[in-house]
């Protein structure tokens, strides 16, 4: 079992003030994009284990699960709100794929 200093947590730093950023119950987030106009995207895991995708915006913490999937994962955001992420899928052989997406949440 892991102690709560060994949970990677998320945080923003501007103007040398820190701000934690985490998902709702208080779970870790583990931040990877920021654009421009501050909009924060990245991945959380939460008490069940499933992966969910999260936007960060004025303080408004969305989550952004790909339909019909219990993992979805986020890499990139740009300056036109469009963000990049992974879900995953099983096959009924039981294979996983990857699948990419794009989507625009703000």
């Amino acid at each position: 079992m892991l102690n709560e200093e060994d949970i990677p947590h998320g945080f923003m730093w501007k103007n040398g003030n820190f701000t934690n950023i985490t998902a709702p119950g208080g779970l870790p987030a583990t931040p990877v994009k920021i654009n421009n106009n501050g909009d924060i995207v990245g991945t959380f895991v939460d008490a069940n284990l499933n992966e969910h995708g999260f936007s960060l915006d004025k303080g408004r913490f969305t989550v952004i699960d790909h339909p019909s999937t219990s993992a979805t994962a986020i890499f990139a955001l740009n300056d036109f709100d469009n963000i990049l992420g992974v879900f995953f899928s099983q096959t009924t052989q039981g294979n996983v794929w990857f699948k990419g997406f794009c989507s625009s949440v703000f």
